[in-house]
């Protein structure tokens, strides 16, 4: 599967990573061309037992490729995955209103940043505004940053429980075959 994660949090990188680990082909958007040329050097800037080698091992086998904020999800990619800072809800909501729309192209948002309480909805909002005029569909759902600083790349990858929040029976099913190799 292809996937889109945005932000430079701990959350974001572990994320990537961990979803690259299990065959995904992963972009990872981050704000600082800096930090993706320190990322593809191996250099995390997070000290998290195991990440700096997952990150350089996912790398070097194709599946996770560092970019920029600016560039556009790929083309095969339909789900995005928000890993954001609790003060960037705006870019949140200015990366939403940037998708492409194509026919039959249904957009699944994971909200990972931790927010405060109604973004998710208010992000739902956004992608909805994009959708006017086209026949895309799409969907934000609530997958709360439980992880641990020093044991976040464990807790991703054994979690022992993930919270889910959503109402739409096709995005249940799609978060929960990605995060299947982790369980």
């Amino acid at each position: 599967m292809y996937l889109d994660v945005y932000g430079d949090t701990l959350g974001a990188i572990v994320s990537a990573a961990a979803l690259a680990s299990s065959g995904n082909q992963v972009q990872l958007h981050l704000f600082d061309e800096r930090m993706a040329a320190r990322l593809g050097e191996g250099r995390c800037p997070y000290r998290e037992p195991g990440l700096p080698e997952l990150l350089t091992e996912q790398i070097n086998a194709g599946r996770l490729h560092l970019t920029t904020m600016d560039q556009p999800p790929s083309e095969q990619s339909a789900v995005l995955w928000l890993a954001l800072s609790p003060n960037l809800l705006d870019e949140a909501h200015a990366i939403l209103r940037g998708l492409p729309t194509q026919p039959q192209r249904e957009w699944l948002v994971v909200n990972q940043s931790t927010f405060p309480v109604g973004s998710t909805e208010a992000l739902q909002a956004s992608l909805e505004t994009v959708e006017v005029g086209s026949s895309a569909s799409g969907v934000v759902v609530s997958l709360p940053d439980l992880l641990t600083e020093g044991a976040a790349l464990q807790g991703f990858m054994r979690a022992d429980h993930w919270l889910l929040g959503t109402n739409v029976p096709w995005a249940q099913r799609l978060v929960y075959e990605l995060l299947r190799p982790f369980n």
